[in-house]
Order: structure tokens, then sequence, then C-alpha cells
């Protein structure tokens, strides 16, 4: 760093020193003088370093160089232990050429974070081709193609105007099974996208095993995530584009997949619905508030389904637990629309929850959320999955699954009463009547899933009027809430009792 980087640093830490020593004075007045105070010597170092400060190109993407005292990660804490004391807290992100400077204030005490960025913001990025570069569905119809098979894309677009991207997975050689007519549609779960069915690799996939067994095959993407972050009015930049949680996701984006598909089918197609985590929470919103698509689906398969969660733990229960004291600043903790949460309570996380065999794997949020960064051992398999996933989401979407972890109830999202008065005619939020499900339904689940555990499970299937079957997995390796779609034992464990079932009806 150069000599006059350093001098604007200094000179800011020395002007603000005299802020910081008096931040905890009695007289509010004088506590909103020092805070002005503060922001603008702020913004003039920012504009400083802004023009001091180059792009080095060679730096590597995952270095990170943090300063940051206690404040936030110390009022975490706090939470985890005595859940008495709730802090208010505004955050303010400068952008400059190399740096992002995030400010949180928390009274009396100022945070202050820095992080060096690989991608120098202020010039223009073409997000859309590095996208497909990375994450794109040029990888998706690659791996597709590598594994033997062949992939259709397919574009839907939903009544309130989301694009949808459809992924329909064929055979390349002529399958006799055709004849059957029967169609099957997957659903991936939190966070995930298509690509998370085939990371198993060729035959041992679920969806190449319904091919091979005669199906024809559709992987679905929920709104927000990399293959369907479009709109045909919104910019993804607003946060109008980010209101939605899996209500929506089961109200429009699987209502339009399946009445998309029914036309693209084999005539007089039967159709099973097979649903991981969220596709499973979203099909019992789409099954319980419009009861025709009971007739017009003849079968579902849930795994792992979110539905019931008041046993759930882990970071969604910390969350959850936090969303209990300061709803406010639980949305500054889990990032701005789309679900990014911040560097504190990752942080925070980690200790608590992080197991011991690979920390690295607890980098990935989606990782640790669901089970504590649990130790992949294939590295092709390990490095497939951190480039996938996680693969976006809205806050909105994590924040209704903390609800049902506080609440015990599966309802529709809670706006607060003012809102949930104008929007649902009632102070609280209304409950999805489950049994108006009528259609047949499979349930797999296991006891070592920290997100779908047993006694949830317990509670969906007194409220199910038809379960055909209940199938726990039992393991003497742990299996937990991903390893429904990418365990190497899944296919032995799962899926093969998944086709058995299948073929009975």
């Amino acid at each position: 760093m150069s000599t006059d980087v350093i001098d604007a640093v200094n000179n800011m830490k020395s002007r603000v020193s005299g802020v910081l020593s008096c931040i905890a004075c009695s007289y509010q007045e004088k506590r909103d003088q020092l805070r002005d105070t503060y922001n603008q010597l702020l913004n003039e170092t920012i504009i400083k370093i802004k023009n001091l400060i180059p792009f080095e190109e060679d730096e590597k993407e995952d270095e990170n160089v943090e300063v940051q005292d206690q404040s936030i990660t110390t009022s975490i804490m706090k939470t985890t232990t005595k859940m008495k004391t709730t802090t208010t807290t505004t955050e303010k992100i400068v952008t400059t050429k190399a740096t992002v400077f995030t400010t949180t204030t928390f009274e009396p005490n100022i945070s202050y974070v820095a992080r060096r960025m690989s991608q120098p913001i202020n010039q223009p990025v073409d997000l859309k081709n590095r996208t497909e570069q990375v994450f794109g569905t040029s990888t998706l119809l690659d791996i597709v193609k590598h594994h033997g098979y062949n992939t259709e894309v397919h574009t839907v677009i939903t009544p309130d105007g989301y694009m949808l991207t459809l992924h329909r997975i064929t055979s390349q050689n002529k399958i006799k099974g055709h004849a059957k007519n029967r169609t099957a549609i997957l659903q991936h779960g939190l966070l995930g996208s298509s690509t998370d069915w085939i990371l198993l690799g060729p035959n041992i996939s679920l969806p190449y095993m319904l091919i091979n067994a005669g199906y024809d095959v559709w992987l679905t993407n929920a709104r927000g995530n990399k293959f369907s972050k479009a709109h045909v009015t919104k910019s993804i930049h607003t946060a109008e584009y980010w209101d939605f949680s899996w209500h929506e996701i089961g109200l429009f984006d699987l209502s339009s997949s399946i009445d998309y598909i029914r036309e693209k089918s084999f005539e007089k197609s039967q159709i099973i619905f097979i649903a991981h985590s969220m596709g499973a929470t979203a099909l019992m919103v789409l099954l319980s508030t419009s009861p025709q698509y009971n007739s017009i689906l003849s079968l579902v398969v849930l795994l792992a389904p979110l539905v019931f969660m008041q046993q759930a733990k882990g970071p969604l229960r910390l969350l959850s637990e936090f969303q209990n004291l300061d709803q406010i600043a639980t949305l500054k903790i889990l990032g701005i629309d789309m679900f990014n949460p911040s560097a504190a309570f990752l942080k925070v996380s980690r200790r608590k929850f992080c197991r011991e065999e690979d920390k690295r794997l607890c980098l990935n949020t989606l990782l640790l959320l669901v089970d504590g960064g649990k130790a992949i051992e294939n590295a092709r398999k390990r490095r497939n999955i951190l480039e996938n996933l996680p693969a976006g989401g809205s806050v909105k979407t994590i924040l209704h699954f903390c609800q049902l972890i506080n609440s015990g109830r599966f309802e529709m999202f809670d706006a607060g009463s003012t809102m949930n008065i104008k929007k649902y005619g009632t102070v609280s939020p209304p409950k999805y009547h489950l049994r108006e499900i009528k259609l047949p339904i499979a349930l797999f689940n296991s006891q070592d899933d920290w997100l779908s555990t047993a006694p949830d499970i317990v509670s969906l299937l007194s409220y199910l009027p038809n379960p055909v079957t209940h199938h726990i997995v039992a393991s003497s390796d742990e299996f937990g809430h991903f390893d429904f779609v990418w365990g190497a034992i899944a296919p032995k464990l799962v899926y093969k009792f998944i086709i058995e079932i299948l073929d009975q009806y």
C-alpha cells in the first residue's frame, strides 16, 4: 500500500479518535453532532483513498484483509447466550475503486471494516457473460452432455412477470420406456438450482435414473437463482424484484412450470413431482392454495421437506432467535434483498456450528447453514458443489423459514399486524390448509437432518390425508439435508426406493 494511502488512513484515525472518546456522552444533541462529524470525516477519507488505490490485477479473489472491532460479533454472541437485549444498527456501504468499506454503528461503539476486492467495481462489468462462464446454462449443458445426455432449455414467464428457466434432460439414445408416457418434474431445494440434481454424475444422479426408467424429465428453477434471475419489467438490482419468498415460488413459479410442461409433454402423460427441501415447501403452498393441481399431478415425492420446522437447529435457528428480538437488525445481518449474510454473523456461526473435518466447507454459506460444512470426501464432487452453490435466493425466503421455526406453524409470511390486516384481513398470518392436499404423497427424511427433523416430519404426516409411504433413511454414515440430492449413498438408500414407489403408480 502506498505512503499516501497510509497517511490518509492515519489522518482519518487521528481525527476520529477524539470523536470516538466522546461517543458515550450523556447528551443526545452532542452524540448526534459527533455522529455527523464522524460520517463527514469518513466520507472525506473515502474520497482520498478512491483516488489513491490502484487495482491490483494479480490479487487473489479470496484475499480478505479485515480490520474490525468486536461490536458486531459481541452483539450476536449476546443473542446466542442471554437473548435479553436488542441493538439498533445503521449501516452505510461506501464503494471505491478497489475497496469496499462497511461502517456499522452500534451505540455507543463504532465498527470499521475494510475488505479488499479483486474486481474494480467502478469499471463496467459484463455480468451476463461472467455468470455464464462460471455458473451459466452452458455449464449445465456441457456437464449433461459429458454425462451422455442432452438438454433442452425452456423459458417460462410467470403471471407476475418473473422469467424462469426449465431444463429438459433427454437421452441420446431411444428408450423404449417412453411409451409409458410418464413425466417427472424435479424441483431443487434451499438456495439451489437444477444443477444440484446432476452433481452425482452419470447413471446414478436421480434425473438420469428416471430417464433410464423411461421418464420425460424436467428440472425447474425458482425465481432469483442463477438460471432464473430475470423479470420482464423489474431490475434485479431493486428491492421490488426480491420481494418474494417460497410462497410466491409455489403459487406462481411451480404452477406456471407445471402448466408449461403439460403442454410440452407426451399426450395424457402422468406427472410425478419430486421436490427437495424448499421445493417441497413451495409445492405444499401450491397444492394447499390451488386444489386443482391435486388432480393434475398423479404422485408427489418429498425429500427432506421444510414444512414444520420447530425442531430445526444450526445457524438458521440462531437467525430465527435473533429475528424474534429485532427484525430490522436481522435484515441487516442477512443482506439487502438478495440473501448475502454479514461476515460477522458467518463468523459467529462458524465458531458455533462448523465441524472439524474440513473447515473450508464452512466458508460456503449454504453448507454452513444445512450441516455445518460436513465433509465431502470426493474431491471432484466437492469442487463442483462449491462452484455451483449457493445458487441465489431472497432474504425474504430465509425470513419466512425463520418464521416457521419461531411459530411452529406452516403459515403465510408475517408482515406485521398492520400489513397482515391489509393483506390477509387478520392480525396473524393465516395457516396453509394442508388437509386440502388429497393426492398420494411419499415422504423421505433422515434422522441426521438439521432442518427437516423427524419430529417435524411426524407433525406434517398428521395433516396429510393421503401419505402412501414414509421412508426414514438409516445409515451408519451421517445422512444430511443435501445428501438426498448429492450424497454418495443416495442412489442406494433413496433413489432405488423412489423408482419402486413410482412403478406402483
